[in-house]
């Protein structure tokens, strides 16, 4: 079996599909198909599609196949890319990026984690969000030096209103990170764009958590823009945005909406425990390999694809079923990013320590030499340079003439 990042791999995945689902060519290549993978899959779709475009063939077009990318890797590969610009340098004692306020909450920061243990990679980008909202929140109080105790502190709704709407005037707003630019205040910048470019990762594992499809599409698009101003993204700056229109602007709107909502399942059906296809999948492939390793090296890939793969989920519904029988309840537990007292206060300690939100006045402490590249106004300047050259990147957001509809109704204003 060749990869599936690869021509003949490609091909493989398309004569399988035809096999197992008993479909003739002429008529598989007839009929709208929608493809689901990484990067390196929709990119090489259309990239043999575009290598054989013009051409009338169905079946030598591939214009019958739509690809979409996978939200999991998606958010896989923007978390590993923010976690990477904003980490810091370890051997700068003045630095306080990602890495010190890992190691305040306790957590190993020699290097970080990579997309590898996306699990772990995503809680600590949480854990360290969360923290650091926390001692913004705790110096706008000017309560930094208070020690956190289990006993909770009584605030009417007007307090708690005010004092968010001060965090976010201080800490979170445009005026307050455009008057750090000015000022060349690097550390307290590069809190600011830190917290801004977490909370995208964030809010879009919490929004993929729900099944809420509509948050999802938000953040990507602040992606698409975010892509054009970080190093290691480039093809997502031209595939994101492409899917997005595809998404909700060129298709039908019938087919946006089953497309849209295709993206995100609940395996157990219960709310709140929604992922990714491609998540669910790799899940499924976890157990291919468990197989693989625990039938000897003499095992044959193609028994495994023919014999094991369909029957793995077939294979956990009986164990299910049989436990259920045999009088065992089945519980599901979520895993939550929790942080003990304990560790927030050794965060909030170094936050004192080495004036974290930048707030003590007459404090003396070496800059940086730079501040954290900026990727969403990188991204905008980016795109507002491409569009004076002529627009040749913009043009590349426009989809193919993959499930290319004629609407008589829509005239200019219909056309992308």
């Amino acid at each position: 079996m060749a990869s599936d990042n690869s021509s003949s791999g490609i091909a493989d995945v398309l004569e399988g599909i035809t096999q197992q689902a008993n479909i003739p060519p002429s008529i598989f290549f007839s009929e709208l198909r929608v493809l689901e993978g990484n990067l390196a899959t929709c990119s090489l779709i259309e990239s043999l599609r575009a290598l054989r475009r013009p051409n009338n063939y169905p079946h030598e077009s591939l214009e019958n196949n739509f690809t979409l990318l996978g939200a999991s890797h998606v958010l896989w590969n923007f978390a590993q890319a923010l976690n990477l610009l904003h980490h810091g340098d370890n051997t700068d004692s003045s630095n306080t990026g990602v890495w010190r306020l890992l190691a305040a909450l306790g957590i190993p920061s020699d290097q970080p984690t990579t997309k590898k243990d996306f699990n772990l990679m995503i809680a600590n980008m949480r854990r360290v969000h969360y923290a650091t909202i926390l001692s913004m929140i705790m110096a706008t109080k000017e309560t930094s030096n208070r020690i956190l105790t289990e006993e909770k502190e009584e605030m009417t709704p007007g307090d708690i209103d005010d004092l968010v709407d001060k965090v976010y005037e201080n800490f979170m707003s445009v005026n307050a990170l455009e008057k750090a630019k000015e000022d060349k205040d690097h550390r307290l910048t590069n809190l600011m764009l830190q917290v801004r470019d977490f909370a995208t990762v964030v809010e879009c594992d919490n929004a993929m958590r729900t099944g809420d499809i509509g948050r999802v599409l938000n953040m990507w698009r602040l992606w698409s823009m975010m892509a054009h101003g970080i190093k290691g993204l480039n093809k997502y700056g031209i595939q994101l945005p492409r899917m997005l229109l595809l998404l909700t602007k060129a298709l039908p709107e019938g087919l946006q909406k089953v497309l849209r909502h295709s993206l995100l399942i609940s395996p157990t059906g219960l709310p709140g425990h929604f992922v990714a296809k491609d998540f669910y999948l790799e899940l499924q492939n976890y157990w291919l390999k468990y197989f693989f390793n625990c039938t000897g090296t003499g095992t044959k890939i193609l028994r495994l694809v023919d014999k094991i793969s369909i029957n793995v989920p077939t294979l956990q519904k009986i164990l299910r079923d049989a436990q259920g029988e045999s009088g065992k309840k089945q519980i599901y537990q979520s895993h939550k990013c929790k942080m003990s007292l304990v560790n927030l206060n050794s965060f909030l300690r170094m936050a004192e320590q080495y004036n974290l939100c930048c707030v003590k006045e007459g404090w003396k402490m070496k800059n940086l030499k730079e501040a954290t590249t900026d990727v969403l106004s990188k991204g905008f300047s980016s795109l507002q340079e491409d569009y004076a050259r002529g627009g040749i990147k913009i043009q590349k957001f426009n989809p193919s003439t993959v499930l290319d509809h004629p609407d008589e109704n829509a005239g200019d204003e219909g056309q992308l």
